[in-house]
């Protein structure tokens, strides 16, 4: 029932997304839809989304680990529905779900009832970090699977069944094909955190049970395990990254402290929405951070029923919950509170990353499976219900006195910036103001003594109050999550060209737009452009070129030419100044970062030596017709994007390629009239795609047959 529930509450809660009416927001709909739609009309054609010719000249579009290039659900949906939009919504609709499913799963495993299992799925899966990080499809996509990370690994360790090690394994591997890298190293940190705090706090090596050693034991396995399978499931986009991405962007590189540590925390203001999320819609400029960053709500009821269950348990036991909840809470709020710049030093990982707030994620988790713990402990334990209910009214109480000093501060910081009282939305103040009193109201129904008549009620009414907060808070927050215009989705999918290859040569770049915050439209209609909005970006292209005369030559009709000669290129800096002042039908230099490959020769205007015929034009292969006049060899430059797996053969005997004017590829071509073919082919590419769907259909296979060989229960 709590699998249905939970079901049926996502469907009615984002039904304004699955009805058509409105469609994701921001990053969403503008890079993460038209990505989605490219990967399936590669897969369509039978080919991997490897290059995006479209793109920034050319993208090693499957080095980006925020694509789903290799998710089973992305490229499930993706070829089960002709419309692209509605594939992506559905892909999106489903990381919501198995988010809300592994939620009510590892509830069960934890010996939670089940309607506290359904209580705890709405907690997370309708929580501050979904809602805000709605546009974030790869933050999604980790969190998704992170209830099953952490739900098998706890079985894992609990049962000594290396089954569920195995599918945990399993589970981290997926929240990486499409999920943002640095938070899926940051859920393996977070699991080899758990699960010592989890089992060992409270262990007494006597009589029948597990000595702390055999605990260390099946932990420290569970986690080679989790993390061995999960590295092999990553590794062909992880290689392609490190390959591939690594000469194309300047996002190897790690960020400073300041920018790592300081970027986006979850403020101290913004902690308000752990009572009044819509302030972070309302003022978001008040809490000092991005929109995005600033909502941390669990519910109204959710830190009340989590502590009704924390202090009518055994503390001894769980401190060590406490205290990774605490540790969690630390560092999503960034460098100040000392954990985050700690864990810059220690744990790699965390150098590449520029916020902090995401990481609210892994505290709210377990204040999710707590808040459910603490429904369960009220439905076996209805003496306590008196207990429960001086919590949720100390609790109230103290919302009450903190919404009135809120007030005042808000009235008094607001009237200088044109909002007064009669300005102030009610629904600043909701859903909690109505979650928690309907909860003390239905609290105080009493059963007849002698009957059993409206036992059920009070379950049922309290289920529906917290089905109804979360509801509150989707439609209260909405905004985050979709809206009603620019309707670009369905507007691009009007346009959607499908076919990829071209008999002749391909269409002149569009020059850059005014805004680089425009939608990637020309995945999807296959209208090349010379900046498209993406993350993996090099400085000297994207902040130099393609705002200098050189676009001139980058929309040229012509992006294969033959020169004479090529020139050292003695800095980055010298020749990004020579070339930005390069515009049309003058000589362009070719440069060179080898001094093996300088040819003495004039500058050529592009078209004006020889011919050069472009036969076949397509994402991972191109076919040229070629003829050098004279007895000299020449360079034939472009303006194509180089990578390091662009390969080329020339009348069918392999070239040597080599970068041009910093970031476009080139080759030497001999007199004479000649075949050239240029392939997209990274190293270890399949084999590692081989290995990585091997590892994952294995671990599930053998996961299975081992987890249902023997039972078990969670200790709760």
């Amino acid at each position: 029932m709590a699998f249905a529930g939970f079901s049926l509450c996502l469907v009615l809660f984002l039904w304004p997304l699955f009805s058509g009416r409105g469609e994701p927001r921001w990053d969403a709909s503008r890079q993460f839809y038209p990505a989605f739609a490219y990967q399936a009309d590669a897969y369509s054609e039978g080919r991997f989304p490897l290059w995006d010719p479209y793109t920034n000249c050319g993208y090693p579009f499957h080095a980006e680990p925020q694509f789903s290039t290799l998710s089973p659900a992305a490229i499930a949906a993706g070829w089960l529905f002709r419309d692209s939009g509605y594939a992506f919504l559905i892909y999106y609709g489903f990381l919501w779900w198995i988010a809300g499913m592994g939620t009510i799963w590892t509830a069960k495993a934890l010996g939670i009832h089940p309607a506290g299992g359904f209580v705890a799925a709405l907690t997370f899966a309708f929580s501050g970090f979904f809602l805000a990080h709605a546009q974030h499809t790869p933050y999604i996509c980790v969190a998704a699977w992170l209830p099953w990370v952490f739900g098998l690994a706890t079985k894992s360790v609990a049962d000594s069944n290396r089954g569920y090690a195995l599918l945990s394994g399993a589970a981290l591997g997926l929240s990486s094909l499409g999920g943002y890298p640095i938070l899926f190293f940051f859920t393996g940190f977070a699991l080899a955190l758990w699960l010592p705090l989890w089992f060992l706090p409270g262990t007494r090596p006597m009589g029948h049970e597990r000595t702390r050693m055999d605990l260390l034991k099946s932990i420290a396995g569970t986690l080679c395990i989790v993390g061995s399978v999960a590295i092999l499931v990553f590794s062909p986009v992880l290689h392609a990254f490190i390959t591939e991405g690594g000469g194309y962007t300047d996002r190897v590189a790690p960020f400073s402290t300041a920018k790592a540590n300081y970027g986006d925390p979850l403020s101290f203001p913004a902690l308000i929405s752990l009572m009044f999320p819509y302030m972070t819609i309302l003022r978001p400029d008040l809490l000092s951070a991005d929109m995005s960053m600033t909502n941390a709500y669990i519910g109204a009821l959710g830190i009340p029923l989590a502590a009704y269950w924390y202090f009518r348990t055994n503390r001894t036991k769980r401190w060590g919950f406490l205290f990774f909840v605490a540790l969690m809470f630390l560092t999503s709020l960034g460098g100040k509170m000392v954990i985050r710049t700690l864990l810059y030093y220690l744990l790699p990982p965390m150098r590449f990353f520029r916020f902090s707030a995401p990481f609210r994620l892994y505290w709210i988790f377990p204040m999710a499976l707590a808040a459910g713990f603490g429904f369960s402990r009220l439905i076996r334990h209805p003496e306590e219900r008196g207990t429960a209910v001086k919590i949720v009214s100390g609790w109230f109480l103290a919302l009450i006195g903190v919404t009135a000093l809120y007030l005042l501060l808000l009235l008094i910081r607001l009237g200088y910036h044109g909002l007064d009282a009669a300005h102030l939305p009610v629904r600043l103040f909701l859903p909690a103001a109505l979650a928690l009193p309907a909860f003390l109201l239905v609290m105080s129904i009493r059963k007849k003594p002698g009957t059993s008549t409206g036992s059920s009620i009070p379950l049922i009414l309290l289920l529906a109050i917290v089905a109804g907060d979360f509801w509150g808070h989707v439609r209260n927050n909405s905004y985050t999550i979709w809206g009603f215009e620019p309707d670009s989705i369905r507007k691009a999918e009007a346009f959607h060209k499908r076919e990829t290859i071209l008999a002749g040569a391909p269409d002149r770049r569009l020059p850059p737009p005014p805004h680089p915050w425009y939608m990637n439209t020309q995945q999807v209609t296959k209208v090349p452009v010379v900046a498209g909005y993406v993350t993996m970006k090099s400085k000297g292209f994207d902040e130099v070129l393609c705002r200098s005369d050189f676009v001139e030559v980058l929309t040229s009709p012509i992006r294969f030419w033959l020169s004479s000669g090529t020139e050292p290129s003695s800095s980055e800096e010298k020749a990004l100044a020579v070339l930005s002042g390069v515009g049309s039908s003058v000589p362009v230099p070719v440069f060179v970062n080898e001094i093996l490959n300088v040819r003495s020769g004039e500058r050529t205007v592009p078209g004006a030596l020889g011919k050069v015929v472009v036969r076949l034009y397509s994402p991972e292969r191109v076919v040229l017709d070629v003829e050098v006049p004279g007895t000299e060899n020449a360079a034939l430059a472009s303006t194509e994007r180089y990578a390091a797996g662009w390969k080329a053969c020339i009348d069918g005997a392999p070239a040597d390629v080599f970068r041009v004017n910093l970031y476009f590829r080139g080759v030497f071509v001999s007199p004479g009239k000649h075949k050239i073919t240029w392939e997209y082919d990274p190293s270890l590419w399949h084999p590692l795609v081989g290995l990585s769907l091997a590892s994952l259909l294995a671990s599930l296979a053998v996961g299975i047959f081992l987890s249902t060989r023997r039972t078990g229960k969670v200790q709760p």
